[in-house]
C-alpha cells in the first residue's frame, strides 16, 4: 500500500473529507487555478489542505488522465526567527 493511503487512514473522517474535496477539485479542472496545486520538480506537484491540526499536504504526479498520490505529510510551521543585528 502506498504511503499517501497510509497517511490518509491516520486522519479523522472530517480531515479525509476535506482532503477528498480538494482532490475532487484537482480532478475537475483541466488547468489548476492558483492555490490548488504547487509545482515542485520533474512533474511532481503538491496539494495543500488547511486542516484543524495544521497544513496537510500530498505529493502527486499525473499519469495520463489519472492523478497518482504518492506521499502525504504535515507541513512544518516556520517559526519566526529573531532579528539579528
Amino acid at each position: 500500500m502506498n504511503q499517501f493511503r497510509e497517511w490518509l487512514k491516520s486522519l479523522t473522517l472530517d480531515e479525509r473529507k476535506r482532503i477528498g474535496k480538494e482532490l475532487a477539485k484537482l480532478q475537475f479542472y483541466a488547468r489548476w487555478p492558483a492555490g490548488i496545486a504547487k509545482f515542485l520538480v520533474d512533474g511532481l506537484w503538491e496539494l495543500r489542505v488547511s486542516l484543524k491540526k495544521g497544513e496537510g499536504a500530498g505529493a502527486f504526479f499525473e499519469d495520463g488522465d489519472e492523478l497518482v498520490m504518492v506521499y502525504g505529510f504535515w507541513k512544518k510551521k516556520h517559526k519566526k526567527r529573531p532579528q539579528q543585528f
